[in-house]
């Protein structure tokens, strides 16, 4: 297993496309989708889709230039295909609303040994011209079938143990229908996969209809969180890292529903499918910089 960093990748952003991404999640608050609004940021996932875009102005293929660069290859005999299993996104220092240039660079950090297949650990750094780190990304990926191997390294620290939930009932929860054209919008960001626009595609892989791209899942998600626990004009600022687990995939027309717990300065939280009572995203938390805001204990968005 070669666990040396790759060649840096070349990424790149413009307000348009934080107003993209921040659309793709469902965002409505004129900080995140108004470049003249007082306090414009980027929305604190953003970077997930700088892997996927790179420097790109238009379409991209999937997988696009910067995913075959940034993300390491692991050749492992019976593959027959690969999830997006897990995350850790870090902010260390807030990207500038104005847009630029940084470098991506990845490594491999762990594969280990499942009962169906290879769980693969890679590890991200975002970086500006000056070497400045101001994101780290790790990210889980699910190899289904591979077979005849041997675990090597570490599993990354931030993803390593288990979230445990509380026995109490949730301190908030949040709610909200997935939009049908959310998929449409956040592949725009630049995951243009066709398995979440294309019924064939999606059907070739064993969906009955387009699903939901899981890190726009995630970003909605994060979202809720910040929205009940961060206070609005401190949401950018306050927000320290996410991990989460992916477990299941979402259909746009359906209600995602956000259990949450406060742990200090972390907010525990779980997604699911109302509709189904099925969990989609667990094993989670959103970490922020201070405590947390007292909230009323059950709302709607």
């Amino acid at each position: 297993m070669d666990t040396d960093w790759r060649d840096e990748v070349l990424v790149s952003y413009t307000r348009r496309d934080l107003i993209l991404y921040a659309l793709g999640i469902g965002c409505s608050d004129l900080r995140f989708v108004y470049e003249d609004a007082d306090g414009f940021s980027p929305f604190p996932t953003y970077p997930v889709v700088l892997g996927f875009k790179g420097d790109a102005i238009d379409v991209v293929p999937f997988p696009s230039p910067a995913m075959m660069q940034t993300q390491p290859m692991v050749e492992l005999p019976g593959v027959r295909t690969v999830l997006d299993a897990e995350r850790y996104i870090e902010l260390v220092k807030p990207l500038p609303s104005e847009g630029g240039s940084f470098n991506l660079r990845s490594k491999v950090v762990s594969i280990q040994q499942k009962s169906k297949g290879a769980l693969i650990h890679f590890e991200s750094e975002l970086r500006n011209q000056h070497d400045e780190l101001f994101y780290r990304l790790v990210a889980g990926a699910f190899a289904i079938g591979a077979h005849s191997f041997s675990s090597a390294g570490t599993p990354p620290a931030a993803l390593a143990s288990d979230v445990q939930l509380p026995t109490r009932s949730p301190d908030a929860m949040l709610e909200e229908v997935v939009g049908l054209q959310q998929a449409q919008i956040y592949r725009l960001s630049g995951d243009y996969n066709a398995l979440h626009i294309d019924p064939d595609a999606a059907q070739m892989a064993g969906f009955d209809k387009p699903i939901l791209h899981g890190l726009c899942t995630l970003g909605i998600a994060v979202r809720m969180v910040l929205s009940k626990f961060a206070p609005e004009e401190k949401a950018c600022t306050e927000f320290k890292a996410v991990r989460c687990r992916f477990v299941g995939p979402v259909r746009p027309g359906e209600t995602l529903l956000t259990k949450m717990w406060v742990d200090g300065s972390k907010i525990l939280f779980t997604t699911e499918i109302k509709e189904l009572s099925k969990v989609v995203i667990a094993n989670a938390f959103v970490q922020l910089h201070g405590a947390p805001r007292s909230v009323n204990l059950v709302a709607r968005l």
